[in-house]
């Protein structure tokens, strides 16, 4: 069973080996533009657990818990920054007088890229702005396996797609590395984790970002 977010807002945060993220240059990149994303959980298998009496009849049929390994993402992208394509698929983004115009897709790029996905999608504003606008914030803090699965272009609209595989959040994200932290706490063990918040999204850092 997939689940679809759509969103106005998204940041990229790149990550170390051990979840935590990476500081420096080229850190990460805030986005404005469509972003859909299709999250489907796998499981482990689970068989069941039959025992039929000496009549063939079926007397126990348990079937065992199956347990989540992980969330396929599919992530469509709409006027967006061409560099936060080549960020989440590991291509190399095409600049013109320091500006990103496009994206360029090599032989040998490895896969191996690791970040944090957060998105934003505007809520509804409280009774009287008794609470001001809220947001929905999802978390995926630890995405890897980025690759460009598809692109098209039709209506004079580019569409690129990226798969990507979540897993387990570590300890090392914690409430991750922006301030204000948007959401909840992420805890170890998590795949994804949905807020609502009253922190707005980041404005766009036009191509990547410092941390």
């Amino acid at each position: 069973m997939s689940g679809s977010i759509s969103a106005t807002v998204i940041r990229a945060t790149r990550l170390d080996a051990a979840g935590a993220a990476v500081t420096g240059a080229n850190a990460y990149i805030v986005s404005e533009g469509f972003v859909r994303i299709t999250a489907t959980p796998r499981y482990t298998e689970s068989p069941s657990t039959v025992i039929l009496d000496i009549w063939g009849d079926v007397v126990v049929n348990e079937p065992e818990n199956p347990e989540m390994l992980g969330v396929e993402l599919q992530i469509g992208l709409v006027g967006v920054d061409p560099a936060l394509v080549a960020f989440l698929a590991e291509g190399c983004t095409r600049i013109d007088d320091s500006v990103p115009v496009g994206l360029r897709l090599r032989a040998g790029r490895d896969t191996t890229a690791r970040y944090a996905l957060e998105t934003w999608t505007d809520a509804l504003e409280g009774p009287d702005d008794c609470f001001g606008t809220q947001w929905h914030h999802w978390a995926f803090t630890r995405v890897r396996a980025g690759v460009l699965s598809a692109w098209t272009f039709e209506d004079a609209s580019l569409e690129f797609t990226v798969s990507g595989y979540t897993q387990p959040a570590l300890a090392s994200w914690g409430d991750g590395p922006h301030d204000p932290a948007p959401g909840e706490a992420v805890t170890v063990g998590d795949f994804a984790v949905h807020s609502l918040t009253l922190v707005p999204p980041p404005e766009p850092t036009n191509g990547l970002a410092s941390l």
